[in-house]
This record gives C-alpha cells, structure tokens and sequence, in this order.
C-alpha cells in the first residue's frame, strides 16, 4: 500500500544519494542523472517527493517522524533545501496529527532564512485546524491573529488569504459539535472569524 511505497521511495533515495554522492567532493550529485532535465532540475526534488510520499501515506504511523528524517538528510547535504521541502514536511505533520512539529518546521526555515511563502503559512493554519485535540481551532486562531500582526507591523508581507480565514472558520465549525469544548463558544468564534472575512473582503484587504 502507500505506507510500503513511501518506505520504497526512501530507501531508493538513500541507495541514490549514497552511490552519487561522496564526502569527498564538493559537488552535487549529478541532476542528468537523478532527475534528466538538468537545465530546469530542482535539486532538493527527489527529497521533497519521498517527503510527499509519507504525507500521502494514510495510516503510516512514524509518517511525520520519517518525513521529518528525509528533510534532516537534506539538510545535512551539499543540496540546499527550498520552501518546497519545508512546505512538503509540514503538510506530513498537518496530515498525520502533529501540527507541533509542523509549527517547529515553520520556525526553522525563518531561523535558517528561507522565507515561508502562502503555502507555509496556510500549512501551519491547516495544522492546527484539522487537529481534534481541545484547544487545536484556537491554537489556529491564535497563529492567524500573529500572522495579522506582522502583516499590520510590516514584519511580515503575507496577506492572509479567504483560504487562511475559511480553514479556521471550519475549525471551529467541526468543534461547534464537541461536548467537551465546542458548544456555543466555537458557533460564536465561527460566526465572528466569518464576519471579520466578509469585511476585510469588502473592504479589499484581503481577495478570495
């Protein structure tokens, strides 16, 4: 199944990386050979799809903990790392239920200045939201509200998007259902994120 497929696709990375690159050399493996198109190559891509192949791996129980050692290899490499690895190993950790080391990843690739595009940012949101924890839709809320700030304050030019708003909306939405800590607080939060979306909409902050 795809939790064997993604071990496969790992093990077939390693054996790849091993026979084509050595410590003693400065030079990247060669891209005519590991992917073909050497003038377009990405060369951080064969990691970033052994990465996506964990997060596809449903029911895969170590699935963020490997994907989270592929991104570690990549790292320690000649080969440099893009927001597309990063991006790829917190989609792993939102889909397998550990948006805290999602969030660990986000904070790396600021520390190590490889500036989050949408989709980091997004990521991160889609993390916390789809937790079923107590507290996950506000832990969501909280990182909106902090993407908000810096966006206001200049730290940061991310705008967040209706996609941002929505993912939260419906965090709270499936929370609403909760006994434990839904109820009318989350249809209250819900019906507030929702009105502060349609606003920002008309008022052309942010578009759809």
């Amino acid at each position: 199944g795809e939790c064997n497929a993604a071990s496969k696709a790992e093990h077939i990375l390693n054996r790849m990386f091993d026979l084509y690159y050595h410590e003693d050399t400065t030079e990247l493996p060669s891209l005519s050979l590991l992917e073909g198109d050497v003038e377009n190559a990405s060369h951080d891509a064969p990691f970033n799809s052994v990465i996506t192949a964990y997060a596809r791996s449903a029911g895969h129980p170590y699935a963020a903990e490997r994907a989270l050692a592929v991104l570690q290899r990549l790292e320690a490499s000649p080969i440099a790392p893009t927001a597309t690895s990063y991006n790829a190993a917190m989609d792993c950790c939102a889909k397998h239920g550990a948006p805290e080391r999602a969030l660990e990843v986000f904070g790396k690739m600021q520390v190590i200045g490889i500036a989050p595009d949408s989709t980091s940012y997004d990521t991160v949101l889609n993390a916390f939201a789809r937790g079923e924890k107590e507290g996950s839709a506000e832990r969501a809320w909280d990182f909106l509200c902090q993407l908000e700030e810096e966006q206001s304050s200049g730290k940061s030019n991310f705008i967040p998007s209706s996609v941002s708003y929505s993912t939260v909306l419906n965090a709270f939405a499936r929370s609403s259902g909760n006994k434990d800590y839904g109820g009318i607080h989350a249809v209250k939060k819900a019906k507030e994120i929702y009105e502060k979306l349609i606003d920002q909409m008309k008022d052309g902050i942010i578009y759809g």
